[in-house]
């Protein structure tokens, strides 16, 4: 591992290279990105990500977006190697409701969100976020209108050890202003391994 630390990233490239270029060298970064057809479920998504983290012995994982139910999966399912968790705006439950009803004609980083809209409806992760003992981190951004606030209470109400930071700016404030969620990112490792 770079430096003796890694990050497991899971989400797309197009949400996740900024966040990447942001970041210390010393973190070895990996984005995992999903296949463009087939694996429409979560439970087919977690298997690429779960083969994705095969090499590695210890990682942290981090969940951006829609990418948090994952992040929580592995993480229950992966105690020993999944060394702290990082779950940036996102939820463990539907975030709007009405998502599950929205119908997009896009492409690009829209197009992937759709793609991970018609997941939404099935996924419910608190149980899985109740057993996970790792060290959690909680990231929010406080204009966030695609997954609102409430989405925060849920993840602190099931994991009331995990920590939480809250970021100006919305929803894509990851890629428009990756230098405030690295640090954030940076923060959380640092204090992990100092009580490791």
């Amino acid at each position: 591992m770079t430096g003796g630390r890694a990050t497991r990233l899971d989400g797309t490239e197009v949400f996740l290279l900024p966040l990447v270029a942001a970041l210390s060298p010393t973190i070895r970064s990996v984005i995992v990105s999903y296949p463009v057809s087939g694996a429409e479920g979560y439970g087919d998504v977690l298997e690429v990500v779960r083969r994705a983290a095969a090499e590695f012995s210890e990682f942290y994982v981090l969940g951006l977006s829609f990418s948090g139910p994952l992040a929580v999966m592995l993480a229950a399912e992966e105690p020993k190697r999944v060394k702290g968790v990082i779950l940036a705006a996102t939820f463990i439950r539907v975030p709007r409701p009405a998502l599950k009803r929205l119908r997009l004609a896009c492409n690009g980083p829209m197009l992937w969100m759709w793609r991970i809209f018609r997941r939404v409806p099935i996924i419910d992760v608190s149980s899985a976020l109740r057993r996970c003992k790792q060290p959690i981190l909680c990231i929010s951004f406080r204009g966030d209108r695609v997954v609102p606030y409430r989405n925060v209470e849920d993840i602190m109400r099931e994991a009331p050890s995990a920590t939480h930071a809250a970021i100006p700016g919305g929803h894509f404030t990851g890629c428009t202003n990756s230098g405030l969620l690295a640090a954030e990112v940076e923060q959380f490792l640092a204090r992990v391994e100092v009580r490791r």
